[in-house]
């Protein structure tokens, strides 16, 4: 009885288009670029951001679900919140460990600063050596290079730092 109901109700409702994915809460901050860009890399540490400088260590993780990872936070100024976030780690001897190129949608932090808090690069030897171990590349140093784009302007930070594991 409730469905002939129901189906009688609905009979002229053709054109009526729900998308359950949308909805605004009200929480995004309003977030207008200003100053000239500026991107800057590091990692959290215990809900705290530390900012990564030459020299410095880019730890490197077994993943969950396998394989070796590097997993940066990258902070901006000065460019809109959706930008293309282009991020490689090459060896001194130039072997391209990782990359990621992708579209990324940065939030507001409370300091200020738009940030993605951890973007996954995968770290494992160029090919056709992909499958071997990168016990060997602990201690090197590497140069780790992020750039990101968006149509008004672009920012890009390039740090040599060394691979560690964990």
């Amino acid at each position: 009885m409730k469905w002939a109901l129901l189906s009688l109700l609905c009979a002229g409702c053709t054109d009526v288009l729900v998308d359950p994915f949308v909805a605004d809460y009200g929480d995004t901050p309003a977030w207008t670029p200003v100053g000239q860009p500026k991107l800057d890399l590091g990692f959290y540490v215990e809900q705290l951001y530390a900012g990564l400088h030459d020299g410095d260590a880019l730890r490197v993780i077994y993943g969950t679900q396998g394989g070796r990872w590097t997993m940066p936070a990258v902070r901006m100024t000065g460019l809109a919140l959706k930008t293309t976030l282009a991020c490689s780690v090459t060896t001194k001897a130039g072997e391209l460990l990782g990359a990621l190129e992708a579209s990324q949608r940065f939030v507001v932090a409370p300091d200020g600063w738009a940030e993605v808090q951890a973007i996954a690069i995968p770290i494992q030897h160029a090919p056709p050596n992909e499958a071997a171990p990168i016990d060997d590349l602990f201690g090197q140093e590497a140069t780790f290079t992020c750039t990101a784009t968006t149509p008004e302007g672009s920012a890009a930070r390039t740090l040599r730092l060394v691979l560690v594991q964990g």
